[in-house]
């Protein structure tokens, strides 16, 4: 969920919603607003037309999630995710998870919030204290993670919206490959050496990539990654030189391989 802050500047409106915004032209003085890339200041007055969809016209929300906001304004998710940082940054917006708390409060990324596959709470009937409930076995540190990932990798896409699905592919990850938050740290600092991975070098294609929470969990590119995949010839070969010799092997045409 987002915020537009100064909605009133915008729309003053507190009894209807019309389908129109105030758009000045003191914008084109607005440092702040010259100040952001283009795709951000061509997607802030479609944030101020989706705040105008809101059922209540002074709220100044837009009740959608990244995917949505992509969909409506046909862009790309990752531009979306992008620009909405770009927006955040320069004051015009701010990103909720839910209506009490910020999403990114400076070095708050999510809602501070227990993630458990389930919580159990017993009472006892007739006694005014209760026994703080311990923590559940296999809890994942998911909020944890993704503050690590904003960290150490401040130039990928920010967690705009943690969605279930999200925290599911968290999950499993912690199941199956990543089991404890030292490996996961493990994982995004080699994940930051990789100049393709944090959109310092372009790919085959010519383009900058700079992938998501989403897409480094994911099992299939997380192997890859895991595997080395994507990791620079520079760093490869001091890697490799870091090992012992008899962890190195000769291949058969003399060279040493890993």
């Amino acid at each position: 969920m987002i915020r537009v802050k100064n909605w009133s500047r915008y729309q003053s409106y507190k009894d209807r919603r019309p389908p129109w915004i105030r758009f000045h032209r003191s914008i084109l003085d607005d440092y702040k607003y010259q100040s952001m890339s283009a795709e951000s200041r061509a997607l802030l007055p479609m944030l101020w037309l989706l705040a105008c969809e809101d059922a209540d016209p002074t709220s100044g929300l837009i009740r959608a999630d990244v995917e949505e906001i992509s969909f409506r304004l046909r862009l790309s998710h990752e531009t979306v995710t992008d620009s909405l940082h770009e927006i955040e940054d320069a004051d015009f917006i701010g990103c909720i998870e839910s209506v009490t708390e910020p999403l990114r409060g400076r070095d708050e990324t999510v809602t501070p919030e227990t993630e458990t596959e389930a919580e159990t709470e017993t009472e006892t009937e007739g006694k005014q204290t209760e026994k703080p409930a311990s923590p559940a076995k296999h809890e994942v540190p998911i909020t944890e993670i993704v503050k690590m990932y904003h960290s150490l990798l401040p130039n990928n896409p920010r967690v705009i919206k943690l969605t279930e699905a999200r925290k599911s592919q968290i999950k499993a990850r912690w199941k199956e490959d990543l089991k404890d938050i030292a490996a996961w740290q493990s994982y995004f600092e080699k994940i930051s050496k990789s100049e393709f991975l944090t959109g310092r070098k372009a790919g085959g294609n010519g383009k900058l990539f700079k992938p998501c929470l989403e897409w480094l969990t994911k099992p299939g590119n997380y192997a890859k990654v895991a595997e080395g995949k994507y990791e620079d010839q520079k760093a490869a070969l001091h890697q490799m030189q870091q090992r012992s010799p008899s962890d190195r092997v000769m291949s058969a045409d003399g060279g040493v391989g890993l």
